[in-house]
């Protein structure tokens, strides 16, 4: 029997995210503001957490949520990290022309991003950090216990549980946000749309692309993420079993949520700057893509423009993207088109972060006295 998403989603807006709300809400009340601080630039600076640095609370929370779910499995995640070593580039950058879009397009969830971030200074940041995890998540053998899988989702869950204490402490946001309307902060349907955008879109976006899958690469991209869910904090009716229950989920929270806002155009500017940033030859063709990926109708409501002449380009890269992968391919050779992928990737996301690595910083609003209220 089919699920009833519309039902699921409106009940998971007023669902958080328990475990990881109580473990900050320990922190904030058990510390002063400069123990607050200490802890979260542990957590910051430190790709691997050193447990005897952290709070108990933490410390509990990081053996809590570290185990896999029993339904995860090793082969279809080794897989799925091929699936991106052979398509690293392409898939960056359909995260930036359309996996985050998606979520820009997004009401109210758009409006806490701007509220937490000050957005023409830090979003381009925030752009990185989040094309940094991707890196780190799908990274051969990234959900071992060397990787940087698990301790990285880890980061953004508490992340997201900052954030939502600091809405419900916030006397101007106590006068925004409606939690009977709107539903939580970060609640359980948008940590399932954030889960989907970055797998079943990009899956999409890779078909419409001409990037050729087989139904085994398709599986193991989107379990994945699947995995990742979970680790965010996702429950589990909202992980779907297959890519078909990916989509309709999807798309019912898209057509719940979707709206011609201000802020979603703005965001979305703001991202298309930093896309042509480094397009620096053919500047609308990033533009091109995100129109050819999203559609007519949600990119006039992000007021994306229409086609340029690079949509000759698009349609070059669409035959270059069309290489399938498969038996045939040299092994030397793939390894070091692999190689190659993750290195131009980590050297685009160093060059924009001034030499130094990503780091999952909170907006300084976030660990202030403002935010610490009972």
């Amino acid at each position: 029997m089919a699920k009833d998403w519309n039902l699921i989603l409106e009940q998971s807006r007023h669902i958080a995210d328990p475990v990881a709300d109580d473990v900050v809400e320990a922190i904030y009340t058990k510390n002063d503001l400069a123990e607050i601080n200490r802890i979260f630039n542990v957590m910051i600076e430190n790709d691997d957490l050193p447990l005897t640095e952290m709070p108990p609370e933490v410390q509990q929370y990081l053996l809590q949520t570290s185990p896999l779910p029993d339904w995860a499995d090793a082969d279809k995640l080794k897989l799925a990290s091929d699936v991106f070593d052979a398509f690293g580039i392409p898939i960056v950058f359909m995260l930036f022309g359309a996996s985050l879009p998606v979520l820009y397009a997004a009401h109210p969830g758009a409006e806490i991003l701007v509220a937490t971030t000050r957005m023409t200074e830090q979003l381009p940041r925030r752009i990185v950090e989040t094309a940094q995890f991707v890196m780190n998540v799908t990274a051969p053998n990234a959900f071992d216990d060397t990787g940087r899988g698990i301790r990285s989702t880890q980061k953004v869950r508490l992340m997201h549980a900052t954030i939502r204490r600091f809405i419900r402490n916030s006397p101007e946001w106590g006068k925004l946000w409606n939690n009977d309307h709107y539903g939580l902060p970060i609640n359980q349907s948008d940590l399932a749309a954030t889960m989907l955008s970055f797998s079943s879109v990009v899956i999409g976006c890779m078909k419409r692309s001409a990037i050729e899958l087989s139904d085994e690469q398709t599986e193991a991209y989107l379990h994945l993420w699947k995995v990742v869910g979970f680790i965010l904090g996702v429950q589990e009716q909202l992980i779907p079993t297959d890519l078909k229950e990916a989509n309709d989920l999807f798309n019912t929270w898209a057509k719940l949520n979707h709206k011609d806002t201000s802020t979603g155009r703005e965001l979305t500017k703001v991202l298309i700057a930093f896309m042509q940033q480094h397009t620096p030859i053919a500047k609308s063709l990033p533009t091109d893509w995100m129109r050819y990926w999203l559609g007519t109708e949600l990119s006039s409501m992000l007021g994306i423009p229409g086609y340029n002449w690079t949509v000759i380009i698009l349609w070059i890269q669409r035959k270059m993207w069309s290489t399938k992968q498969g038996d045939s391919r040299n092994p030397v050779l793939e390894q070091i088109h692999q190689f190659f992928v993750r290195g131009f990737l980590n050297s685009l996301l160093t060059i924009q972060r001034g030499g130094k690595r990503s780091k999952f910083e909170l907006p300084s609003s976030l660990t202030s006295k403002a935010g610490i209220g009972a």
